[in-house]
């Protein structure tokens, strides 16, 4: 069969007027051959060459006076080689060199002939601005980093030996100072300064007795009136001021550090001194304490013997700023080193220019404020300025020329760097933070002492005195015929508080639940009538008992979690049974463990007879609750699998103060599998699903369970709840993720009843 190649045809687009508007030949279909597009006065606008399709070769472009506007090559479709632009009357404006379509080489932007920005490119990514490389860490090698911060051990150091006058070690606190600890050092290390600043426990008692003295004085004076306190407590305590930096609002301790780093803590633009104590490259330890609303940090430390040799921190820093960790209306600063650089006069000049796509810069942003900040002693110069109009958001870019300063030589020192927004946490990638809390808020050896402080602390002396007038209901008999608890019980209702506070610490609330000798009468009276009647029952009939004794044992019924399980049941087994609590008739509320996560419970009793055991769970006495937006159990990070099973119900307790309760057609729930590096896997099927608003605790809470789980140390998954609202109305999303993990020891949860 003889073959023949097919002939190139030739075709004509018109203008609606006639005129000719491109001309290019076909072959097999596609475009092959020369290509020109001419303007509709008739003079050509492009010429190029096509192979298949694919422009190929030579690329010209011109203005419709005939002057040129850009050459360049193509090969395979893609730019490859250099490319000059022109403006119109036929000065260079712009060359860059491209390899495979990609930026490869200088680019440089020119003005009357004359260049005024150049960017280097390596295979698409800028490298360098004006000769400044720009990025000096990846944005892996800032994940990883601040992942090692958020995961890592917290070093605990101490000028001398503890202090006699030290606080005793609060889990509840202590873990509050850690994720705060870690929230300071991931500020350091995205400013280029050491970032292993670690606690240390004479600052933690001093910064704790500056928060009790602002709390207890009305927080506004300084130094505030002393309270009526011995004098020398007052007097350390008013010395100590001097070096803390306090913050008055409610919030976690790591939401003062955001704060701190913000300047909210600051009534006017100034120098921003709080964030300055916190990126002092001096640093070496801090304290932290909270009373009430106030929380002190002891910030004034300067006891790094060596640091890295430096000549400017800046913030936001340079290179990749993850969004996550600034915000728009926020001051930026330049802190300088004396030793290298220095201003060459009282003040200096900023400009602050954004950068589009492709790294070209737009018009200068107007400064609205400008300060130099050359005090307190003992720390650095800053340059602190505010540039308007700053859009905090991944993919935004800002070019930031500072003038005024010289080198130690004598020199001038121009300081030019980028600003380049990132998210650290993708929305389809892996989850570092969650509105702002680390994804692994403790390590397992946090977790560790944590847990061993719980179970050696003493939650309070066990009273078998007879209940007083303020009896914990409002039922309560004071009647001389109400059966007292056994103080042989003590122990094992010390144990139960104790189960009680481990399972509080996990989740992340207060931990320090103590007995109440009212609250265990009660309780313990409860005990008997369960036992009376021979079944559960909250609200009981009575069965013939003096009613002064069924209304003491009523009381502690209907206030009460309650279990059935065997006559030699431990105390602290049976609220394993009520964190469970995820047997077809308690999973749709989950109330008893709502009632054991409550954040406000202060304090609690146990009773037991024979079968039959109470614990007191409506308590709402705790004097300074957090201010909590969500509660997850399992809880987020690393959960110990001595206290989860895979048959227990997942749940998200929220806050109302801060969440609209969510409807349960609207709130979707994905739990996903994740690998080693975080990455998801398929969703689990879920196989419950409900949201209960009933008041069993505090807030409302978000129920699901997965048909098939798997906790065998090691697994991770990924959680995250849709479709809900904030108290302001605004959608929002949760996201966290839990990784299973054997913690060791003899503590297991009793078999579910």
């Amino acid at each position: 069969m003889l073959c023949r190649a097919a002939s190139a045809k030739e075709v004509d687009e018109k203008y609606p007027g006639g005129q000719t508007h491109v001309s290019y030949n076909v072959k097999d279909g596609l475009r092959d051959g020369p290509f020109t597009e001419f303007y509709e006065s008739g003079n050509v606008k492009v010429k190029a060459f096509n192979k298949a399709d694919q422009l190929t070769g030579g690329y010209m472009t011109f203005f419709e006076n005939g002057k040129n506007h850009v050459l360049a090559r193509y090969h395979l479709g893609r730019l490859h080689g250099r490319l000059t632009e022109f403006d119109k009357v036929g000065n260079v404006v712009r060359t860059a060199y491209y390899r495979d379509g990609m930026l490869a080489g200088p680019e440089v932007l020119s003005e009357d002939e004359l260049p005024y920005w150049q960017v280097s490119w390596v295979e698409g990514a800028v490298v360098a601005i004006n000769a400044v490389p720009v990025y000096t860490r990846s944005q892996d090698d800032l994940w990883y980093a601040l992942q090692v911060i958020a995961r890592g051990e917290t070093p605990t150091r101490s000028s001398s030996a503890r202090s006699s006058t030290a606080a005793a070690a609060d889990p509840v606190a202590d873990n509050e100072r850690v994720l705060a600890l870690r929230r300071l050092n991931a500020y350091r290390y995205l400013a280029e300064l050491p970032a292993d600043v670690g606690l240390d426990p004479e600052q933690n008692a001093a910064a704790e007795s500056v928060a009790k003295l602002m709390a207890a004085s009305g927080k506004s004076q300084r130094p505030p009136a002393n309270p009526g306190w011995p004098a020398a407590q007052y007097d350390a305590a008013v010395k100590a001021i001097e070096h803390c930096s306090v913050y008055t609002r409610r919030g976690r301790m790591a939401d003062v550090i955001d704060a701190l780093m913000h300047g909210s803590t600051e009534t006017t633009f100034g120098g921003l001194d709080d964030r300055r104590w916190c990126l002092n490259p001096a640093m070496r330890t801090i304290g932290l304490g909270r009373s009430g609303d106030v929380v002190a940090m002891w910030s004034r430390d300067d006891r790094r013997k060596a640091s890295a040799d430096w000549q400017a921190a800046l913030y936001p820093c340079r290179g990749f700023m993850p969004v996550e960790y600034f915000s728009g209306d926020g001051p930026w600063m330049v802190l300088i080193n004396p030793k290298h650089v220095t201003l060459a006069a009282d003040t200096f000049d900023v400009t602050v220019r954004p950068l589009d796509d492709q790294a070209h810069p737009g018009k200068p942003l107007k400064i609205v404020a400008r300060q130099v900040a050359a005090t307190p002693a003992g720390l650095p110069t800053a340059l602190v300025f505010k540039p308007a109009g700053v859009e905090v958001a991944a993919g935004r870019r800002y070019w930031v020329e500072v003038w005024g300063l010289k080198a130690t030589s004598g020199a001038a020192y121009p300081l030019q760097y980028l600003v380049d927004f990132i998210t650290v946490h993708p929305e389809e990638s892996t989850v570092l933070a969650v509105e702002g809390v680390p994804t692994y808020p403790r390590t397992l050896d946090d977790l560790r002492r944590g847990l061993e402080a719980i179970y050696k602390a003493v939650p309070a002396p066990f009273t078998a005195a007879p209940p007083s007038s303020k009896q914990a209901g409002a039922n309560a008999s004071t009647s001389s015929t109400s059966t007292m608890p056994d103080p042989a019980a003590s122990a094992d209702a010390v144990a139960a508080v104790r189960r009680l506070n481990a399972y509080r610490f996990l989740a992340g609330l207060p931990a320090n639940v103590t007995l109440d000798a009212d609250q265990s009468f009660s309780a313990q009276a409860g005990a008997k009538l369960l036992n009376a009647i021979g079944k559960l029952d909250h609200t009981p009939p009575n069965p013939g008992l003096p009613e002064a004794e069924y209304q003491d044992g009523y009381n502690g019924t209907s206030h009460s979690n309650i279990y059935e399980g065997g006559a030699g049941t431990p105390l602290a087994s049976t609220v394993d049974g009520y964190m469970d609590d995820s047997d077809p008739g308690n999973i749709k509320a989950l109330g008893h463990r709502r009632w054991c996560l409550n954040p406000q419970m202060q304090t609690t009793g146990f009773g037991k007879v024979d079968k039959f055991s109470a614990m007191w769970s409506m308590d709402s006495r705790r004097p300074n609750t957090p201010d909590w937006e969500m509660i997850a159990f399992p809880a987020r990070g690393y959960m110990p699998t001595e206290y989860f099973h895979a048959d227990f119900a997942w749940c998200v307790l929220l806050n109302t103060q801060h969440f609209k309760a969510p409807d349960l057609d609207t709130v979707e729930v994905s739990l996903r599998s994740l690998d080693d590096a975080l990455q998801p896997g398929s969703p689990l099927e879920i196989d419950y699903k409900n949201v209960d608003t009933a008041g069993y605790g505090a807030g409302v809470a978000v129920i699901f369970k997965p048909k098939s789980l798997d906790t065998a140390p090691g697994r991770r998954y990924g959680v995250e709840l849709k479709g809900l609202t904030t108290a302001a109305s605004k959608p929002t999303t949760i996201r966290y993720v839990v990784e299973f993990a054997e913690l060791g020891g003899s503590a297991k949860p009793a078999a579910k009843k």
